[in-house]
């Protein structure tokens, strides 16, 4: 039969059952389960506390009245160290104090946008947010004006008063300047190699413009080609051609009315040159020298050094047998002779109302 426990075994039992417990709370193992890990709560970044932010300060370009802001972006300035998954697209860019220049923004990216309407200089903080970090930074941008041509009675300059070198300079100006106000073809104030200014002609419109205009021969008033004024016609000193790559030869007003090369123009005497037109292809002869001349003015034929005459002939000639493409003789007695031929056509017994043009660019 089963042991039926005594009262008293009972008894004993009860009184050893809150021992136990107390043992069983300090000497079992702990388990794996017992275990946990604190998760940020949602909407709060973990900390990251090795990372650095440095804004360097940087010199912001100069904003123009009405054009659009470019050439900066705030990214550049900053340096981030201490991540090892380094994403700057997570840098968020905004202005902290002060204010950009009217018509100019900030965006979440780190660039301006926008163009400036106002001239003036704006001082500023950015702030740059990168995980939990932020580094402010300080900023000027300079807003100013272009300067535009003028007319002063007909003949055009800065609005400042200053003078380009040449025409291709006021063409195809550097800030602040700009090709606006009053444009065109005319006289404009050149000072080319420290010159004092003096008017010369530009032709602005002939492939894309820019030709200054350094001889004009009319047959009525030659001058030579060192730098003289006689009437309408006039040639530039050496010192007074301005820097240039191109030598046009043309009529009147009309800078490529023949055609042009890539040539540095002088006054002095010309060797025998060919060269080919990188508008048309053509290949063509330049030459022109005080001592001689050659046959018809084409270095394709025989030299000619009894002809005193004919002698300092500027020509530019079409290869090809009689091209007459365009010569003029200044030293020549006879007026209508003097122009000795123009884009094609022979024209030594024809007196002509119109010049003969040398254009440099």
């Amino acid at each position: 039969m089963p042991h039926r426990p005594t009262p008293s075994s009972i008894r004993k039992s009860l009184l050893l059952l809150p021992l136990v417990a107390a043992l069983s709370a300090v000497s079992l193992p702990t388990r794996a389960a017992d275990y946990h890990v604190v998760v940020p709560a949602p909407g709060k970044a973990a900390p990251h506390p090795a990372i650095k932010l440095e804004l360097s300060s940087a010199t912001l370009p100069v904003g123009w009245i009405g054009d659009p802001f470019v050439g900066f972006d705030f990214n550049t300035a900053l340096r981030i160290t201490g991540d090892p998954e380094l994403d700057m697209s997570q840098v968020i860019w905004s202005v902290y104090s002060g204010s950009l220049p009217s018509g100019l923004s900030l965006t979440r990216d780190g660039s301006l946008y926008g163009s400036p309407t106002e001239i003036g200089e704006s001082g500023f903080q950015v702030r740059a947010k990168y995980k939990t970090k932020v580094v402010l930074g300080t900023f000027q941008i300079a807003v100013s004006k272009e300067k535009h041509l003028i007319n002063m009675a007909g003949v055009r300059s800065w609005e400042d008063g200053t003078s380009a070198q040449s025409c291709l300079d006021y063409r195809q100006p550097t800030k602040p300047y700009s090709y606006a106000g009053a444009t065109g073809d005319g006289l404009y104030r050149i000072a080319p190699n420290g010159q004092a200014p003096f008017d010369a002609y530009c032709d602005m419109s002939s492939d894309g413009g820019g030709w200054t205009r350094v001889a004009l021969q009319y047959e009525a008033t030659p001058v030579v080609w060192t730098g003289q004024q006689n009437g309408p016609s006039y040639s530039l000193t050496e010192d007074q051609i301005p820097a240039h790559t191109y030598t046009g030869f043309g009529r009147d007003n009309l800078a490529k009315f023949v055609d042009y090369v890539q040539f540095k123009y002088t006054t002095n005497d010309i060797p025998v040159t060919t060269i080919t037109s990188p508008k048309t292809g053509h290949a063509y002869q330049i030459h022109r020298n005080a001592a001689y001349n050659y046959s018809w003015h084409d270095p394709e034929s025989s030299i000619e050094s009894t002809e005193v005459e004919w002698f300092s002939t500027l020509t530019f000639d079409r290869i090809g047998s009689n091209a007459f493409t365009w010569a003029f003789s200044p030293e020549f007695s006879l007026p209508e002779a003097r122009g000795f031929s123009m884009s094609g056509n022979y024209l030594r017994f024809q007196a002509d109302s119109f010049a003969w043009s040398v254009w440099v660019r």
